[in-house]
């Protein structure tokens, strides 16, 4: 479980009243990692969705054969957002930079929330839009200094 006065700082949850973070917390744990270890491939099933709440974080995607970093993350930002978008595929690899930490939630409970909560559901899509607008941002600019 996670001190929800924890889940209260960060952007992505401030549409939530006390009553769905209380849940929230019930529903996530938090996992350590340590510089360099891999949270989660490229193009694998997308089964949690990550909060950062520590560290840094290097989104990577593959390109002709080569790994690239295409944006880094850091306290507050959402990652392997896929969890609670079909095809729950993931579109990159995260990495920690240094020792990081993550709040998890299982994407299918974390569905069934925003399902039961609407108004949490979309602020949370809100999330979602900014994270994947941020990740295409990265992209383009990876594309755009290639050629």
């Amino acid at each position: 479980m996670i001190a929800v006065e924890k889940l209260r700082r960060y952007p992505c949850f401030a549409g939530a009243d006390r009553e769905s973070l209380v849940r929230l917390a019930q529903i996530g744990r938090v996992r350590s990692f340590a510089p360099g270890e891999v949270l989660f491939e490229e193009n694998t099933e997308a089964s949690e969705l990550h909060v950062v709440t520590r560290g840094e974080v290097d989104i990577i995607m593959e390109v002709e054969g080569q790994r690239r970093v295409v944006d880094t993350v850091g306290e507050g930002d959402l990652i392997q957002w896929s969890a609670v978008v079909k095809p729950h595929r993931t579109t990159a690899s995260a990495v920690a930079r240094g020792a990081a930490e993550t709040a998890v939630f299982a994407g299918r409970d974390f569905v069934s929330l925003c399902e039961e909560d609407h108004r949490f559901g979309y602020h949370l899509m809100q999330a979602v839009a900014r994270s994947v607008s941020r990740r295409l941002q990265g992209a383009h600019v990876m594309i755009a200094t290639r050629w």
